[in-house]
């Protein structure tokens, strides 16, 4: 009975969190952003109607007040099938990562919806003459040599426990976790370099805004790396001891953990009150507008 209630307490707030929390914090941010800088005086941050801004907003709302009926309706799901069974945690382990990636669907929409939204920018840009920054961009000029050793000393720790477990016999769980595991790293290290690499999406963006926003991904694709390692021993520890009860807490724990590292550090940390805008005003003429 404890156990299904701690399990309520953690998938509302899994419910809460990621689907109403950060949802309305990231429209009261655009809100903001559109009110402070009005499209008749900040043209080049609009390549599109406001109108078309706010009904993708709407749309972005409905989504995720649809997925909260979603999760209402898992809960009384499992509150239905626990007053028969009170060990229905155990056929139900899984419901918080499917609901979770459900949750994620209007994040990843959001985020198409942005590169959309930096392409018509750069399609927009008209300037014939542009200045670059030659500046390089070195690794730990953007993070702490720490994270790194400790991303990736957990990833080779999580790798060799799994082995451990399974008596190092490569057996097939093993293989999916170790195979998921460097999956997830490698992606980790893709977005490094691009950010590194790779040219701006916003062709107006601020080298300082820019510098900010490339020290923000690396640290957070990093955090998430760790967890992800740490969530996997975690998973293993439970399945070596024999605790089935903790897993379905520690599955919704999970996904609200990395999305308070994702989007809940990007709204921290990335203030929008102290970007730039200047460079998106109609008649700018401010110098730092660089391209890579």
């Amino acid at each position: 009975m404890l156990v299904n209630i701690l399990f309520y307490i953690i998938f509302i707030s899994q419910i809460f969190l990621i689907s109403y929390y950060y949802p309305k914090k990231i429209i009261n941010r655009v809100n903001w952003v559109i009110n402070k800088y009005p499209p008749n005086q900040y043209s080049k941050l609009y390549p599109e109607s406001i109108t078309k801004t706010q009904k993708g907003q709407r749309n972005y709302w409905l989504i995720n007040q649809a997925i909260i009926l979603v999760g209402v309706f898992l809960l009384y799901s499992y509150w239905s099938s626990a007053q028969e069974n009170p060990a229905f945690y155990q056929e139900a382990e899984s419901w918080p990562i499917f609901f979770g990636m459900v949750q994620c669907i209007p994040f990843i929409l959001l985020e198409l919806s942005g590169f959309k939204h930096f392409k018509l920018m750069r399609k927009a840009d008209t300037r014939k003459s542009r200045t670059a920054d030659l500046t390089p961009r070195r690794l730990f000029d953007f993070i702490s040599p720490v994270l790194i050793v400790l991303a990736f000393t957990t990833y080779i720790f999580a790798c060799l426990f799994s082995l451990y477990i399974d008596e190092f016999t490569f057996a097939k769980d093993s293989l999916v976790i170790i195979s998921a595991l460097t999956l997830s790293n490698a992606v980790s290290i893709a977005v490094t370099v691009f950010n590194l690499s790779g040219t701006r999406l916003d062709p107006h963006q601020s080298t300082i805004d820019r510098n900010k926003q490339i020290s923000f991904t690396i640290k957070s694709v990093t955090h998430v790396s760790i967890y992800v390692s740490l969530f996997i021993i975690a998973h293993l520890v439970i399945r070596h001891f024999d605790i089935p009860f903790i897993e379905i807490m520690i599955n919704s724990i999970y996904f609200q953990l990395v999305i308070f590292l994702g989007i809940g550090a990007m709204l921290n940390q990335v203030k929008v009150e102290e970007l730039n805008f200047d460079v998106y005003k109609s008649d700018n003429s401010v110098t730092d507008s660089t391209v890579d």
